[in-house]
């Protein structure tokens, strides 16, 4: 099983991978020629953030993975597939990643990164945006990684508010008590509903965009019990062969909110050149 994108016991906010592992990745500071800024997407010719110092080794079959974490004053991923690398950097998932080669589905690293003193007090949302851009960095500088960006008709989610007052909940810090076996659940303590929404693009596979007009940080958690193929869902909707709360309906019960699928436009990342890291 490739990682994914929650936990299985808890989504404390952060983006979550492989079954019980977390993906959260790493961040910040900048160098690099003009040239590279515009390989990797830069804005206004400006280089991409950068991390102080990082490390890149092959993963040994013999060790054992461990979730992504993003907590300064470092970044540390273990046994992490390229491909997941990517798809958090640029915020996608699988469809919208084409054109890499066959081995950046399945080889794995372990990858230790600093991250400069600037972002000792950065609040979570913004370190996570600085952690996808240093990301990008990394990939651009270590794994000469080049792209570009196309746009194609797709499948969307639009979150959206399906009472009039959402129960968005104000919870203490750490006021959850970890679900039961086989329960999933999203813990947000002071987040967006666009944060929420990228936290759901990785448990539906499919992009999720905010459509809710919810302002402002909140504290919230949502739980369920089963991860059915979420394409054969409609909001609300409840499989007659087995029991419990889909992700739709908890985030209906729970929340007041939906997800409606939408066609529309997707951006895809269309890799062109990658090879593996250069030495540290």
């Amino acid at each position: 099983m490739r990682y994914i994108s929650y936990q299985k016991y808890s989504v404390v906010g952060a983006i979550n991978v492989r079954a019980v592992l977390s993906i959260v990745l790493g961040i910040l500071l900048a160098s690099g020629s003009d040239a590279l800024s515009q390989a990797l997407g830069a804005k206004d010719g400006r280089s991409l953030p950068s991390f102080e110092v990082a490390s890149i080794r092959p993963f040994l079959p013999a060790s054992v993975s461990s979730p992504l974490s993003f907590d300064y004053p470092r970044f540390h991923a273990s046994g992490i597939q390229l491909q997941d690398l990517i798809e958090w950097a640029f915020n996608i998932r699988d469809p919208q990643l084409t054109g890499e080669p066959d081995w950046v589905r399945s080889t794995r690293y372990d990858v230790t990164a600093t991250f400069p003193e600037n972002m000792r007090d950065m609040p979570r949302d913004q370190r996570q945006d600085q952690v996808r851009l240093m990301l990008q960095s990394l990939l651009g500088q270590r794994f000469h990684f080049r792209y570009h960006r196309s746009m194609r008709k797709g499948e969307v989610y639009w979150l959206v508010a399906t009472s009039k007052s959402p129960r968005l909940l104000s919870l203490p810090p750490k006021a959850s008590e970890p679900p039961t076996e086989g329960r999933y659940n999203i813990l947000g303590e002071g987040r967006t509903m666009p944060s929420l929404a990228q936290i759901l693009t990785f448990v539906v596979n499919k992009p999720v965009v905010d459509k809710t007009d919810i302002t402002g940080a909140h504290d919230f958690e949502v739980r369920w019990s089963r991860n059915d193929d979420p394409t054969s869902l409609a909001v609300g909707s409840e499989s007659e062969s087995s029991s419990g709360l889909t992700i739709f309906d908890a985030l209906k019960q729970e929340l007041g909110l939906g997800l409606v699928l939408h066609s529309g436009q997707i951006e895809t990342i269309v890799v062109e050149s990658i090879a593996a890291p250069s030495p540290n």
